[in-house]
């Protein structure tokens, strides 16, 4: 009989799968209270009004380290009218205020690109910039440099040279250290610190793009006591537009690849013969103007992805602005995922960065959106949340606009010690005149799911999950088929196979599990509520060690 019964739902099961459909358990209303689980249980993401503090003029890049040492992260922003690089200690900020600004330092004219690390080897972290150059340099005798400047351990840096920047410094304040660069200074943006050959010596990738709209990377490699090499250009013709650039071994080689937010890719730039002089790789077609780059795995298969901030083209008007999502495989080919739920990001994006704020395991983004174009009829200024919903798809999440501003870099930390990450943002006023930093302070709330097993905290299962993955698919009718039928292994929570709820597990129950999937049937029984606190349920049915099978959040 059973035989017979076994084949009439195999063969059930041929014809399910010939259908596409799948309907999720969390659909149900596990606790019977009127809401819908999936609705009840879903995180909501806030941020409190922004902690803002004044910096220099113009801020225009940024970037955190713990600079004191204290387990904060700390921020430093670079002011390019100001010319000066300013330091943020954020333990103001677990106490809710806004940091003060610890130092202020002159760099040069026009800095851009900040980043820090060891780069002599003693255990503290220093820091560098790139600048157009010295305030006592000319245009005519003007040398791109990369500064370095020293830190103390304790927050400070050296040398420490005072505003007023414009002032011409004394040789006592010139700040040391510096690499010239045999390149114009134009649209410089980013500026990475980066092991590239794994000689646990720190070297400095800088971006540019020329006024005439091409690009070109500049590699420094240190020696690991804090000197570098004269810098060179791997790339043997002009890049598209190599102001944002990204690090990563992007096709599995073992060696460090640059990435460029206009689409190029440069591989196994550095070598132990040295820095490569490479051919031009194009990774992405990027028709609108590319202005940030970001390496991440958000798609969720253990394979970096490339994520590119694409902004609307200013000189035609056009609005259109998007992220563009690249997915990356094992043999380092990258696949473009299509962004259905983005349609209505735009319009000028300036700069993106990557973590998990909502918590559900997987990476968000966020951006900054500087204005609109004239054709457009998108959001003022602002910062903009995009939710993974799984797989790297993203949606449109929480906007927090800022008026008379442009947010223009973004990073994404904890820096109030509540274990939840939060967004830093340099803001350049519209009006002229001193610019500042905006901590976003994430308030999101779990929704009735503190252990975030996908259900309300009164559930301890769902009903006609049968593999436990928190939803009821054809996996879970053949997953008990194969228990009843094949020695497969005991489903670890018996009562949630009790689909049809007769305190029996039997062929019943996956056919039950096929009908709700493909046939409309009722939805499935919600699922016996324990006593909280205590593993004692009101069903009467019990697995062969006393229990229901569900023990996971048995005590509430």
């Amino acid at each position: 009989m059973l035989d017979r019964l076994g084949r009439v739902a195999l063969a059930s099961l041929v014809l399910a799968l010939a259908v596409s459909a799948t309907r999720a358990a969390l659909a149900q209303d596990c606790d019977g209270d009127g809401i819908a689980d999936r609705d009840e249980v879903a995180v909501r993401l806030d941020f409190a009004a922004p902690l803002v503090r004044a910096v220099g003029d113009e801020p225009t890049t940024l970037a955190i380290v713990d600079l004191d040492r204290d387990g904060r992260l700390d921020v430093l922003v670079t002011s390019t009218t100001s010319g000066s690089l300013s330091v943020l200690l954020s333990s103001a900020v677990a106490r809710g205020t806004a940091p003060a600004v610890a130092a202020e330092l002159c760099l040069g004219v026009d800095p851009r690109g900040v980043a820090a690390g060891d780069v002599d080897g003693d255990g503290i972290v220093d820091v560098v910039c790139g600048i157009e150059r010295r305030q006592d340099e000319t245009p005519a005798t003007a040398q791109t440099r990369v500064v370095v400047l020293r830190g103390d351990g304790a927050g400070g840096l050296a040398p420490r040279c005072a505003p007023p920047c414009d002032d011409v410094p004394e040789p006592s304040c010139r700040t040391g250290d510096v690499a010239a660069l045999e390149r114009a200074a134009d649209a410089i943006r980013t500026l990475a610190l980066v092991d590239l050959d794994d000689d646990a010596a720190l070297d400095i990738v800088v971006g540019f793009r020329s006024a005439r709209g091409d690009g070109t990377v500049s590699v420094l490699r240190g020696d690991g006591a804090g000197g570098f090499a004269t810098a060179v250009e791997p790339n043997a013709s002009p890049l598209v537009d190599s102001r944002y650039v990204a690090i990563a071994d992007i096709d599995h080689s073992g060696g460090a690849d640059i990435l460029t937010a206009g689409g190029d890719l440069l591989r196994d730039v550095v070598t132990a013969g040295g820095v490569r002089v490479l051919p031009r790789e194009s990774f992405a077609s990027v028709d609108l103007e590319s202005r940030g780059i970001a390496i991440a795995d958000v798609s969720g298969d253990g394979v970096d992805d490339v994520l590119l901030a694409l902004s609307a083209t200013t000189l035609v008007g056009e609005s259109g602005g998007t992220l563009l999502v690249l997915r990356g495989s094992p043999d380092g080919s990258l696949e473009s995922l299509p962004q259905p739920g983005l349609a209505a990001l735009c319009d000028l994006l300036e700069s993106l960065a990557v973590g998990d704020l909502d918590g559900d395991g997987d990476l968000d983004v966020v951006v900054t959106i500087t204005g609109r174009t004239p054709r457009s009829t998108c959001v003022d200024p602002g910062v903009r949340v995009l939710l993974n919903e799984g797989g790297g798809s993203f949606v449109l999440g929480p906007f927090v606009p800022f008026v008379e501003t442009r947010p223009r870099w973004i990073e994404i930390g904890d820096f109030d010690d509540d274990g939840r990450l939060d967004v830093v943002v340099a803001l350049d006023t519209l009006a002229g005149g001193p610019g500042g930093v905006a901590f976003l302070l994430n308030r999101r709330e779990s929704g009735g799911d503190v252990d975030r097993n996908g259900l309300p905290d009164d559930c301890q299962f769902a009903r006609g999950d049968v593999d436990g993955d928190l939803r009821v698919t054809l996996s879970d009718a053949v997953t008990l088929l194969d228990w009843l039928f094949r020695q497969g292994a005991t489903p670890a929570c018996l009562e949630a196979a009790d689909a049809d709820d007769n305190a029996r597990v039997d062929l019943s129950d996956a056919v039950r599990i096929l009908g709700f999937l493909f046939r409309g049937d009722a939805a499935l029984p919600p699922p016996l509520l324990a006593v909280p606190g205590r593993c004692e349920w009101s069903g009467s049915w019990r697995d062969p060690n006393g229990l229901i099978g569900c023990e996971r959040g048995c005590a509430i």
